[in-house]
């Protein structure tokens, strides 16, 4: 029991052996239903939590491999994806007790230093992480998605990945889909979900890249920094979440910001992660015709 309590409940029969526990006592043992015989040679503790993060121990555990592509992308934070099925790597020639939620992938490569320990579970580090999802057959969406993710809550920097690709050879397996990414727009000043999804709704409806946490000034003094903008018609865009503008501090205090940000001369443009998603053509028919405005102003 307290060799399992590490491992979320889970127990391999050699252990139990090693306890003085015979295969006849474990076959007693779960006869009265006191631990569970998930696969060959693994069984976890009766009673106790067996959810998401209890079964990837499991699949780790059972077969000693690594956690990697799209269930390391979830222990890195990543939501998105299938959470029935585990991922994980092992290298070649390795023998595993076979499970049909546990999907292995081999390597013949070492993945030493490719790999850190959270919660108790090895997995592979959020570059090679990405790099496993773009080499498997990955819808495009998730595969930008999972890219927006890592680099806007900094676990793999823009610049990182381009080092990456440049060095990597033309038949590394996942390197041209980052590429292809990395060539559709930058990511580089992103730093919300959210910000990342506004560069790609912009970018696919073909408007002029604009520049990330740019910092507005009048008269010599600092007025603001906002999520992207296009100094040359002065036109700026914010992404505002809920989450974060909904006290009455805050927003009485985004108001006051957005009115200075208007007699400095600039067109303030907001929207939500939810217009985003549902209704992109919105704001991109905004910029569109603020920058109209924006010309109509200066020939004028």
């Amino acid at each position: 029991m307290a060799q399992s309590a590490s491992r979320r409940g889970v127990l391999l029969t050699n252990e139990a052996q090693s306890c003085g526990l015979s295969r006849k006592d474990l076959g007693e043992l779960a006869a009265d239903g006191l631990i569970i015989r998930e696969l060959r040679g693994v069984y976890r503790v009766a009673g106790a939590p067996f959810g998401e993060l209890e079964r990837i121990t499991l699949a780790a555990t059972a077969t000693g491999g690594v956690i990697s592509h799209q269930t390391a992308a979830r222990l890195w934070g990543f939501e998105a994806g299938d959470s029935a099925t585990v991922h994980l790597t092992l290298r070649r020639g390795i023998r595993y007790p076979a499970c049909p939620w546990v999907h292995v992938h081999s390597t013949t490569r070492s993945l030493a230093g490719l790999t850190v320990t959270r919660d108790e579970i090895e997995l592979t580090k959020p570059m090679r992480t990405l790099l496993d999802v773009a080499a498997q057959p990955a819808t495009s969406s998730e595969l930008e998605d999972l890219f927006g993710y890592v680099v806007s809550h900094k676990l793999v920097s823009v610049a990182a990945v381009k080092r990456f690709v440049r060095r990597a050879n033309q038949g590394t397996p996942g390197a041209k889909r980052l590429r292809n990414i990395l060539e559709a727009v930058d990511l580089s000043g992103a730093e919300s979900v959210a910000e990342v999804e506004l560069l790609r709704v912009l970018a696919r409806a073909g408007i002029e890249a604009p520049e990330t946490q740019y910092r507005i000034y009048h008269d010599g003094r600092f007025v603001a920094r906002v999520d992207v903008a296009w100094p040359r018609w002065r036109v700026a865009v914010e992404v505002d979440g809920y989450r974060y503008h909904s006290d009455p501090r805050t927003f009485t205090a985004d108001r006051e910001r957005g009115n200075l940000i208007t007699i400095a001369g600039w067109t303030l443009l907001r929207t939500a992660p939810a217009t985003l998603r549902d209704h992109p053509e919105r704001i991109c028919s905004d910029v569109t015709e603020a920058f109209g405005r924006a010309q109509a102003r200066s020939a004028s």
